[in-house]
């Protein structure tokens, strides 16, 4: 007999809300309250969204010129977060190991930057950036067959799931 694992992933952008937006805050915290996600990647966010005591979370660096509690990806698990992987970029990626009722599992989630984009140097030529997406293919090698992917197109997760079973390896040798 197959057993299926099921668990809610959600992914949305929320356009930078402000520290003082208390009325579409509460609307933005209602929505994701409703949707029941076990994961929630928020991008161009800020700390007034935040959905503790139910969730543990991390979250990139603050990225240049925007303001006090804005950041570009926090990533929310409902379930234990045993630690933060580092990440190519960490303006723009997080990355943390999950563990979940059916195994461990790494969580990757970034924002795809807009075309014109000038990067944190103010030199990119559009779309230039790109390479750093390459990072994320390196994501959790060894663990072959016991490996789910999750993309979207907006914003990219990949999630590896390790099945908790005698012999699995520990994902402490695992990169983002």
């Amino acid at each position: 007999m197959t057993s299926s694992i099921r668990f809610r992933i959600a992914t949305w952008n929320l356009e930078r809300p402000r520290q003082n937006g208390w009325i579409k805050n509460q609307r933005r915290l209602d929505r994701i309250r409703e949707i029941d996600a076990d994961i929630w990647v928020l991008t161009e966010t800020n700390a007034a969204i935040d959905l503790k005591p139910d969730y543990e979370y991390v979250a990139t660096v603050p990225y240049q010129g925007h303001k006090p509690g804005e950041n570009l990806t926090t990533l929310w698990s409902r379930w234990r977060i045993l630690r933060c992987i580092p990440t190519f970029d960490p303006t723009y990626a997080v990355c943390a190991e999950v563990e979940s009722p059916f195994g461990l599992m790494l969580v990757y989630g970034t924002v795809i930057t807009w075309a014109n984009d000038k990067g944190i140097s103010g030199t990119a030529k559009k779309w230039e950036k790109i390479d750093r997406f390459n990072s994320i293919t390196k994501i959790g090698y060894g663990f072959r067959n016991n490996i789910r992917h999750i993309s979207c197109v907006s914003q990219v997760i990949l999630i590896k799931v390790a099945i908790s079973r005698a012999g699995t390896k520990r994902s402490s040798q695992l990169r983002c």
